[in-house]
């Protein structure tokens, strides 16, 4: 990518700091590799190059420098392993210093000249393996710690590496799912373009060229987005995030195995080439009928020609005498095969794609919160043991006491951490049903207990589902009611006194309490005398407990029923209650109460 001309001043000012920092470090570099004993020098050496790969790496990726950027992370991953004490700054690596300066004094009059980096590629490549193989972190000889034993300083890069990775894929998948909003904001598409463009460069550094090759594809798709090209399709973000999904899978099997083949590789990348719609104009050139200037001259026409509605190019290409009718018609043919076939290409993709279905979405819950609340949970127990064993001798530690108070304080997560996973999950269930959904959550900043967050996310994925699924309309069905075509959900996390409530409020169609009553009654679930006493507390066990509804049942169990299950079994677990309120046509809210000892 080019750089643009208001960016010119920053591009300047930018190679003329690489070049001097570059120049001022090397004659350090030069006498360290003389006298490597020379520990002042050595610090000035390590200094000085992190300063430079640092600065390259921030104003780099802000200008879509992606090859310095992507060899200055390799530059710096290194330094930092130096800098950590894990890596002796040897000949060898102070030889790859010396090369990496004397490169990028080089490159600065290319980068000039050409307003980009994309002649560096090879080289920056080459640098960059010259560098993790120096470092024992090329991808082949990556050693994959067992379970238990102290990791090397390799693995350690490894684990930086997936945490960054995991993160970057996190965010860009939080923008995909905002799609709607984002795609009207050219800025914040640019923003999404440099994460995957950082998502490239970490692949990249360890020479995965499946996963390097579809984030090139994602960034130059998103581009032709920035640069006026429109998607097809209802729903392009779907590509993108079912892309994301294949990414974070294969960047964790690397991470456990170091297999990092991308299954269906080639289908995705045609799936990305499928969602820009290509001219009629580009057609028609590749298949040979016309030559380029020939589409300019045409549109040229198109502009200047006086009607209320301007002919088409095909139209205007015909009466030039350029091409013929039946050409065009079979342009416009292969123009709708194409369309088939990536749609085709689509539905295959998504249907191999792990079906996201009631009871599966937990593998979607945050591994930092299993994993982490996992150790955290151990690590306590073990103190509470201790602890007790003291009390029980009448022994007092006041670091015990203390410590014991930090385990309390660390078992305590904010809410939000599972929220960018559910609004996934209210994003494929909106496109899966059909129905437009805003979803909004607050409250979810306060500090709770970790086990109850954990133990809250299957059933607010339950009580979403249901909300998406049977509450809100389809947006024909709620214009015909005078409502907004776009339902609203709302996720509340609010803390009481000596309990946390989590309310999920849609406002679909509701239901009837008096009719449930009735039915409870007919069923002997209510006494004549009480169904007119019953509480929203009351309603709600009939719903949850004997799966009470006011829809016929066809027989057996439906989903709906095993997805209030799990909101019951949760209850029990975390000795909870539950609130319905609601209202024919206007909504219904469900609040759980948990109390704050749980």
């Amino acid at each position: 990518m080019k750089i643009q001309e208001e960016d010119y001043g920053v591009f300047k000012q930018f190679l003329q700091e690489i070049y001097a920092m570059a120049s001022e470090v090397e004659p350090f570099l030069l006498a360290f590799g003389e006298d490597s004993e020379r520990r002042e020098i050595e610090e000035k050496v390590i200094h000085g190059s992190y300063r430079l790969y640092h600065s390259i790496k921030g104003t780099g990726s802000f200008l879509h420098l992606n090859n310095i950027v992507s060899l200055a992370q390799t530059y710096e991953y290194m330094l930092d392993l130096v800098r950590s004490e894990r890596l002796i700054l040897q000949p060898s690596l102070t030889r790859l210093l010396v090369e990496g300066g004397n490169f990028l004094k080089q490159s600065v009059g290319i980068m000039w000249k050409d307003k980009s980096d994309a002649r560096l590629s090879g080289e920056t490549k080459k640098l960059s393996a010259a560098v993790m193989q120096a470092t024992g972190v090329g991808h082949n000889s990556i050693k994959f710690t067992p379970a238990g034993s102290t990791p090397s300083p390799q693995q350690e890069l490894l684990e930086t590496f997936v945490e960054e990775t995991r993160g970057l894929l996190e965010t860009a998948e939080q923008e995909f799912v905002l799609w709607d909003y984002v795609a009207i904001d050219t800025e914040r598409v640019t923003d999404l373009c440099k994460i995957i463009g950082l998502l490239k460069n970490n692949y990249t550094m360890f020479d995965l060229e499946d996963l390097e090759s579809i984030c090139r594809a994602m960034e130059a798709t998103l581009l032709r987005f920035v640069d006026g090209d429109f998607f097809q399709g209802p729903y392009p973000e779907q590509v993108f995030i079912r892309i994301i999904d294949t990414l974070r899978e294969t960047t964790d099997r690397f991470f456990v195995s170091g297999e990092a083949v991308v299954p269906n590789a080639d289908k995705h990348l045609l799936a990305l080439q499928g969602l820009i719609r290509r001219p009629i104009g580009e057609l028609l050139v590749q298949a040979g009928l016309v030559a380029s200037h020939t589409i300019d001259e045409a549109l040229e026409k198109q502009k200047v020609m006086e009607s209320q509605t301007p002919p088409r190019l095909g139209e205007v290409l015909v009466e030039m005498g350029e091409i013929s009718e039946i050409d065009i018609h079979h342009i416009l043919d292969v123009q709708h095969q194409q369309r088939e076939k990536t749609a085709k290409l689509n539905e295959q993709l998504a249907g191999e794609q792990r079906k996201r279905v009631r009871g599966e979405w937990a593998d979607l819950l945050p591994a930092e919160l299993t994993v982490e609340r996992s150790t955290i949970n151990k690590i306590c127990e073990l103190v509470r043991t201790l602890a007790i064993e003291y009390r029980s001798g009448e022994k007092k530690s006041e670091p015990l006491v203390e410590l014991e108070k930090l385990c309390r304080t660390i078992q305590r997560v904010s809410a939000n951490i599972i929220v960018p996973r559910l609004k996934r999950v209210v994003h494929d269930l909106a496109i899966k049903t059909n129905k437009k959904v805003s979803f909004s959550v607050k409250g979810a900043g306060g500090k709770v207990d970790g086990d109850v967050i954990t133990a809250l996310y299957e059933p607010l994925v339950e009580l979403l589902t249901n909300s998406i699924e049977h509450g809100l309309e389809t947006a024909s069905i709620r214009e015909e009611q005078a409502k907004k075509a776009k339902g609203n959900l709302r996720l509340l996390f609010l803390k009481k006194a000596d309990e946390l409530w989590v309310s999920v409020e849609d406002d679909g169609c509701g239901f009837d309490i008096g009719q449930l009553t009735e039915i409870a009654a007919r069923r002997g679930l209510l006494s004549a005398e009480k169904k007119h006493l019953v509480s929203n507390r009351d309603i709600a066990k009939l719903v949850i407990q004997e799966k009470l509804s006011t829809k016929k049942q066809t027989g057996g169990s439906s989903e709906g029923e095993l997805g209030l299950e799990i909101v019951q079994q949760a209850l029990e677990r975390l000795q909870g209650k539950v609130d319905i309120l609601s209202l024919p046509g206007k909504g219904t809210r469900v609040t759980l109460h948990i109390p704050h000892q749980h």
